[in-house]
């Protein structure tokens, strides 16, 4: 559900430091069908649930299932449906092909159990026997005999998401052997893709985050993860059908204030009614503005919508530019 962009350009990353001439698109830019005019040795493509449904001979040599929660449920009857679509994505794997799950997400490996092909899995929460693990600040790859060790804190990615996104990265070109240090290198010096965590600007002692590519509950979740209280999050779109349940519970003591915007605005609030203070503005801007007055110094902003965008802005790329516009022209407090 979360982290595929990031994921497959990270892949793209490491398999172009190891030579290998390597397409990267997809859902996430280039179409895939543009990749028939050139000769490949890889192609890294982010595929999404409304792409699987229609399927027919697609085949990844891997395929990676990252983490899965409520998403599109303006487009699906139910979770049910979402998850289906996801499965498609192993409907033509054979047995020499390979799945990458997330062993710390049930729902993954419930999907993936009936998958025939091989399965290798990445843990956050234990180190695995064989698989990708981390321990501490420490990734660990262990297969076939072999223990690699890599330090985490040399990751320009920050965010317990983007460890996992790393981990699932390096686990197909470890596979197919590409030497360590050059995977590590590789995903070492990414610095991650727009509109999906970015740190902003510092003013006052307050740290804004443009995180517009936030557009479910999940994603929000785990960008809070990575932030220290008081969080000031502007939240709000078109609503997308989604539970706002599990980031009422993560909001508790995590966010000091709630800025709701667009069309979702209402049925937000009342999902958090009580566990945090929340406040309407009438645009992005407005949110801004209102947070640089509430936010203490030592606290943080986060622009993570938890929407999708189209009832205010063309895409989620737009929202986030309006967003990083309007937190550069904020003057510091006392000066304007």
């Amino acid at each position: 559900t979360n982290g595929k962009s990031t994921t497959t350009c990270l892949l793209g990353e490491v398999f172009r430091a190891w030579g290998k001439r390597s397409f990267v698109g997809g859902n996430l830019g280039t179409p895939l069908i543009e990749a028939v005019e050139e000769e490949w040795d890889w192609l890294l493509v982010e595929i999404s649930s409304f792409q699987l449904e229609a399927i027919d001979s697609f085949r990844p040599r891997y395929g990676l299932l990252l983490n899965l929660s409520p998403d599109h449920l303006d487009r699906y009857p139910d979770m049910a449906a979402y998850l289906a679509a996801k499965q498609q994505l192993f409907l033509n794997m054979a047995d020499d092909d390979v799945a990458v799950l997330n062993g710390d997400d049930p729902q993954v490996l419930a999907l993936a159990e009936e998958a025939p092909c091989r399965k290798v899995l990445f843990s956050s929460q234990c180190l695995l026997d064989e698989g990708m693990s981390r321990v501490g600040d420490e990734l660990v790859w262990r297969w076939a005999g072999r223990e690699v060790r890599f330090a985490a804190n040399q990751l320009m990615l920050c965010g317990s998401h983007n460890l996992e996104n790393v981990m699932a990265a390096l686990i197909p070109p470890l596979l197919e052997g590409c030497p360590a240090e050059v995977a590590w290198s590789a995903v070492c010096t990414f610095g991650g893709l727009d509109h999906r965590m970015v740190r902003v600007r510092e003013l006052d002692g307050v740290v804004w985050y443009n995180d517009s590519k936030g557009t479910n509950v999940g994603s929000v979740v785990k960008s809070l993860a990575g932030l220290a209280a008081p969080v000031t999050l502007i939240a709000g779109g078109r609503d997308k059908g989604g539970d706002y349940g599990p980031l009422a519970e993560v909001a508790v003591g995590k966010v000091a204030q709630l800025i709701l915007i667009g069309e979702a605005a209402e049925r937000m609030e009342k999902a958090l009614e009580g566990r945090v203070s929340s406040h309407r503005a009438a645009t992005l801007e407005e949110a801004v503005l209102l947070a640089h007055r509430l936010t203490p110094k030592g606290g943080s902003v986060l622009l993570s919508p938890a929407c999708s965008s189209f009832d205010m802005f063309r895409s989620y790329a737009e929202r986030g530019e309006v967003f990083v516009q309007a937190v550069k022209q904020l003057p510091a407090k006392g000066k304007g």
